[in-house]
């Protein structure tokens, strides 16, 4: 999701198209702003948090670019 909030590459998981249309919205009034990736093992609660919302296991579900 980063990467396409960065206009790096296409959102491949359809299901998150919602969020993504969400941001773009919120983010407008901003001149400039850059998401940064942290990686789950840099982030373990965040990840837990969001693997519960998807309800899917800790860990795994990855994505393509």
């Amino acid at each position: 999701m980063v990467d396409s909030l960065n206009y790096m590459s296409n959102l491949e998981v359809t299901s998150l198209t919602g969020w993504m249309e969400k941001i773009r919205e919120l983010i407008t009034p901003f001149n400039t702003i850059i998401f940064d990736h942290i990686y789950r093992e840099e982030n373990v609660e965040a990840d837990i948090i969001s693997k519960k919302s998807l309800q899917v296991p800790k860990g795994r579900i990855h994505y393509k670019k």
